[in-house]
């Protein structure tokens, strides 16, 4: 793999090097030596027993420790970079001819180079070119699609998104959030009627759109029907007009005309919205990202025609129980080094919404806080202030613009940037309850890339922040104080034994007391766990599981109590079939359970 890669490097260095305008004898055989060159290391590639580098879609963006997945993503960036090099001097060597070739079309150069530089995560790149082929006038099927996902992946990607405005108690923003509210709340935009309406089995159906939201938007039309006076009442859903393009825009991603979005939420709410880049305006085809101040202003002009915008949101806005609201990144706003996103409502989320206690409680504490999404639960239903950690400073932000969407922003006691317990104020604590869902994606090394967000990496077990959290817990739960945890747990029979290691370790007492109680889901054989997404990162995925003697993993969730007789951690109950899924089961068993329940 190391040597192909450095063979490949020499060719797209030779590629970069070559003069376009070279058409004798000799520039011909240059070209088809390079040519033939490459197509043998890539023949030699396609024979790798991890794969073949080329077949891997995008590139690994962590820094990985092993040395083959390394090796194997090297080898895929070189085949991309030098599919680059050479679609560029393609399109020089086409455009310094006296006439362009019949057969050339630039608009498919184009979009290809920007097909690649979306596989190297070069966003900007990708939309550039995209802009360029746009502009360029010619034809490509591709074309439509490219830009208008590439605009959905840029616009959240601004260092500015969610910041700039005055989100406090009592400012104009806070008042035009609350109409935001009360706008889709007046809509019916609550998950039984959004389930209902896009005939959805649970919420995790909107989570990854790619293949699912062309026909949950199409049971949404058809959940809409014009009232006829001549055809007998039915019991059907009556669905609001308005709210398919609320669901159309905030859940499925989908592009609405700018002046749409103004009708349904007023010319200042969505001034404020463009301006703290929640929704992004577009323009035209290209799908060209306007300015927020643009936008506004075209908004402020005329708010019947808004200047012929278009608009996308730039952030998922997820109902939550009753009434509750949350903004969170779409799925595929992806990690790289100056992005980390805010992890949509998943599974393990809704799972720790439904079983986490609700005793009647003064504070707590919400650790991995991400969209705020467990603390907004528990100031609606048990607690009296929150406080919010997160190592993820867009968390942050996320989280004081949900707690302003919901009127919570005066219960907030604190949003604290840092990992665990440690960016909270010295004396902070002890608190009546804590909630935490934490990244748990096994990792050895790296390797995995499709758990190398923060908000899922939980280093080599999985374990690296539920144990930091379990072993903190002595030191800021008050005694009788609960912390709900939500993970996938390797080799769950043995957590009440790890867990019982860690809580008397941050107590510096082998003989702490408290009480845990861990529900689990079916063990799933590890081999099947994959958050992988080349041949190479499987086959060493698996090797590096297995050498750390993980065999299963499970969903679960732990409550442990603070206080007691002594160390006492059990398992409760049998394994419970899809347990996150089973919100009955949460809400009836888990939310109300006790030590007792073992």
């Amino acid at each position: 793999l190391q040597a192909a890669t450095a063979a490949l490097g020499a060719i797209r260095r030779e590629w970069e090097a070559l003069s376009p305008s070279g058409t004798n004898a000799a520039g011909e055989f240059v070209v088809q030596a390079l040519v033939q060159r490459d197509d043998e290391v890539r023949a030699s590639l396609r024979a790798c027993p991890f794969g073949d580098p080329a077949e891997t879609t995008t590139i690994h963006q962590q820094r990985c420790s092993d040395p083959v997945v390394t090796a194997h993503c090297e080898a895929t960036e070189e085949i991309i970079r030098t599919d680059l090099a050479r679609s560029e001097w393609e399109v020089s060597y086409a455009k310094a001819q006296p006439s362009l070739p019949n057969e050339f079309n630039h608009t498919s150069y184009l979009v290809s180079q920007a097909m690649n530089r979306l596989r190297l995560f070069d966003v900007e790149g990708g939309y550039a070119k995209l802009q360029e082929a746009a502009s360029a006038g010619g034809a490509d099927p591709r074309l439509e699609m490219l830009t208008r996902y590439t605009a959905q992946l840029l616009g959240p990607r601004h260092p500015a998104m969610m910041d700039g405005q005055d989100l406090g108690l009592g400012s104009r923003a806070e008042t035009l959030l609350s109409h935001l509210r009360s706008v889709l709340l007046r809509n019916k935009y609550t998950t039984n009627m959004i389930m209902a309406a896009t005939k959805a089995q649970s919420l995790s159906q909107l989570i990854f759109l790619d293949s699912r939201a062309d026909p949950l938007e199409q049971a949404l039309l058809d959940s809409v029907e014009e009232k006829n006076p001549m055809k007998p009442k039915e019991n059907r859903l009556e669905v609001p007009v308005d709210l398919v393009d609320l669901v159309r825009i905030f859940l499925l991603h989908r592009v609405l005309p700018l002046a749409r979005l103004c009708q349904l939420l007023g010319p200042e709410c969505l001034q404020l919205l463009l301006r703290l880049r929640v929704v992004q305006a577009l323009d035209g085809d290209s799908c060209r990202l306007v300015d927020p101040e643009a936008a506004a202003a075209a908004v402020e002009a005329s708010s019947m025609c808004c200047g012929a915008f278009f608009v996308v949101s730039n952030v998922s806005i997820w109902p939550c129980e009753e009434d509750l609201l949350v903004a969170t990144d779409f799925e595929q706003t992806f990690s790289s080094a100056d992005l980390e996103p805010v992890m949509y409502l998943s599974e393990d989320s809704l799972a720790l919404v439904s079983g986490a206690p609700r005793n009647k409680v003064g504070s707590v504490l919400d650790i991995c806080t991400g969209s705020g999404v467990q603390a907004l639960i528990a100031l609606r239903y048990y607690a009296d202030v929150a406080t919010c950690v997160d190592l993820n400073p867009r968390a942050l932000r996320f989280t004081r613009f949900n707690m302003a969407l919901n009127g919570m922003t005066q219960r907030v006691a604190g949003l604290h940037h840092g990992s665990v317990y440690e960016p909270l104020p010295a004396g902070a604590g002890p608190y009546d309850a804590i909630v935490a869902n934490p990244p748990f994606v096994p990792n050895p090394g790296n390797i995995a890339s499709g758990g190398g967000a923060m908000f899922g990496n939980g280093g080599d077990t999985g374990e690296r922040v539920f144990s930091a959290i379990v072993e903190g817990a002595p030191q800021k739960l008050r005694p009788g104080g609960s912390l709900a945890l939500v993970a996938m747990t390797p080799n769950v029979d043995q957590l009440p034994d790890r867990v019982t290691e860690w809580y008397t370790r941050g107590a510096g007492n082998p003989s702490a007391g408290f009480e845990a109680v861990v529900f689990r889901g079916t063990p799933t054989p590890a081999e099947q766990y994959l958050p992988t997404s080349s041949s190479a990162e499987t086959h060493r995925y698996k090797a590096a599981v297995r050498d750390m003697g993980v065999t299963t993993m499970s969903e679960s969730l732990t409550i442990i109590t603070a206080g007691g007789p002594g160390p006492k951690a059990t398992i409760a109950g049998e394994p419970r079939h899809e347990l996150w899924a089973d919100h009955n089961f949460l809400k009836m068993v888990v939310q109300k359970a006790t030590p007792s329940v073992a």
